[in-house]
């Protein structure tokens, strides 16, 4: 017999793809949706240090937002496909030019691929890139000491944390559950 057989009393039913919007807007709410307190708050709190902590060791800047330049700067590409880095600054270079996002969306987040994991902690990640650009465009410099680097390998590992965390929540919420625990609530009932 299973753990699942058995029920879970406090295990709320919700539809798995509302665990993992949940778990994208805030580490550890799908948890929280689930009944899981005290692993949604354990994974949440984790998360979101994680994620802060590496802003703090190499400041918002960490965040490198695809689509734009070292200066806040909209990328653009002209008609042979080349980058013009200095499109919001200078106007001249409006004809015959098109937004990164109508071609070269993947070169430029390939150009930026720790993006991608920093974006999987959720809007958190959305609201820094704001911070960064804005201080970008301020003239704040980006760090470029191996400090920088830690702050952006923190700040991808609490994305891919989350990730994993999104996943476990809606196997869960799924009805599923993980081979380990079913063993022990069963032994622990005596039947295993």
């Amino acid at each position: 017999m299973t753990y699942t057989e058995y029920g879970n009393p406090r295990r709320r039913q919700v539809p798995p793809p509302l665990v993992v919007v949940a778990g994208w807007a805030l580490p550890g709410l799908g948890y929280l949706l689930l009944g899981e307190t005290a692993r949604g708050l354990v994974t949440g709190v984790t998360i979101i240090a994680l994620f802060i902590l590496g802003l703090l060791l190499a400041g918002i800047r960490v965040i490198d937002v695809p689509g734009y330049d070292r200066l806040g700067g909209e990328v653009r590409v002209d008609t042979q496909g080349r980058r013009m880095e200095s499109f919001t600054r200078d106007p001249s270079y409006s004809v015959g030019t098109w937004s990164v996002a109508s071609r070269g969306l993947f070169a430029e987040i390939a150009n930026k691929p720790w993006y991608v994991p920093q974006l999987l902690i959720g809007p958190i990640c959305l609201v820094a890139s704001k911070l960064s650009l804005e201080a970008a465009r301020a003239g704040v410099p980006m760090g470029h000491a191996r400090l920088s680097e830690i702050g952006t390998l923190y700040t991808a590992v609490a994305g891919m944390l989350n990730l994993l965390i999104i996943i476990d929540a809606a196997h869960r919420a799924a009805g599923n559950e993980v081979v380990g625990e079913s063993a022990a609530v069963a032994a622990n009932e005596g039947r295993a």
